[in-house]
């Protein structure tokens, strides 16, 4: 809340109170005026690339009202866009990224990311951010790229990234064992 922002991670085994803990930290941190961002990494959604981020990001951009969402920064709203569509809906004259831009290049795959990390820096310059993701060890490795770049801009932003796994399942996602290496 004082402008630095924090990581902090929880781990351990299936049912022990991380979820519980964490929503309490987060129940704490909306009461203090913070954004909250929330998402649960689901086994089904791992191929989807950002899909825990989309999900979220998509669920927060969707109870603001449309005049506020036109007031975000046009050119990250349209990359978002492509993660998440219906962003069009509620922007109908958002632009529509080019079918040469949308493909999976590595330079348009890091814009998308550095896209991403800069949108959740801009929210955070409004006013500190936490973003929970549960259940990380089935998060895709592009949400993890995104927590990656994301963290080494902390000492500058009011995020809290707040962050729960199962240690017993982690040992399957290569991805998360080298985020937290």
């Amino acid at each position: 809340m004082a402008g630095q922002g924090d990581l902090l991670v929880l781990e351990g085994e299936a049912g022990v109170g991380k979820t519980r803990l964490a929503y309490t930290v987060l129940q704490q941190a909306a009461d203090s005026g913070a954004t909250v961002i929330s998402a649960t990494c689901q086994t089904l959604e791992q191929k989807f690339p950002f899909s825990p981020l989309a999900d979220s990001i998509g669920r927060y951009l969707h109870t603001l009202p449309d005049s506020l969402l036109r007031e975000l920064p046009q050119a990250s709203l349209t990359e978002l866009a492509q993660i998440i569509p219906s962003l069009q809906d509620h922007i109908p004259d958002l632009p529509v990224l080019s079918s040469d831009h949308t493909l999976r290049t590595d330079e348009s795959h890091q814009r998308l990311i550095d896209s991403i990390v800069g949108f959740l820096a801009d929210l955070a310059s409004l006013r500190p951010m936490v973003i929970f993701l549960d259940d990380l060890h089935w998060a895709d490795s592009d949400t993890l790229a995104v927590l990656s770049r994301l963290s080494q801009r902390l000492g500058a932003l009011p995020h809290f990234i707040l962050l729960a796994y199962r240690s017993d399942d982690m040992v399957e996602n290569h991805a998360l064992v080298t985020l937290l290496h």
